[in-house]
């Protein structure tokens, strides 16, 4: 009954949604602007609100990845020194 009739918490869309395509298909729509004129006569490109969302999404996880990656690399970087001090150890004994 609870199943049924219970209230679920539901993700909010944005967090399923990869953010390279949204902005893609804002694009192709041609809903990532609108034209303005401003206080000159001359028309300005200003982009719409869910446009820029999507490219701080894309930021903010390609900054997140950037991290991560720079995280590993460090640790490949450890390993690989360790690794090199005990195949020195290992040579000078023989």
């Amino acid at each position: 009954m609870y199943n049924m009739y219970g209230a679920k918490k539901k993700k909010p869309i944005d967090e399923e949604k990869n953010p390279n395509r949204v902005v893609g298909g804002l694009k192709s729509q041609g809903a990532d602007s609108f034209k303005m004129l401003d206080e000159h006569g001359q028309e300005k490109l200003i982009p719409t609100q869910a446009y820029v969302r999507g490219l701080e999404e894309q930021l903010r996880r390609l900054n997140a990845l950037v991290i991560e990656q720079g995280r590993d690399l460090k640790k490949v970087a450890n390993e690989q020194q360790s690794v090199k001090q005990t195949v020195e150890r290992f040579s000078k004994v023989r």
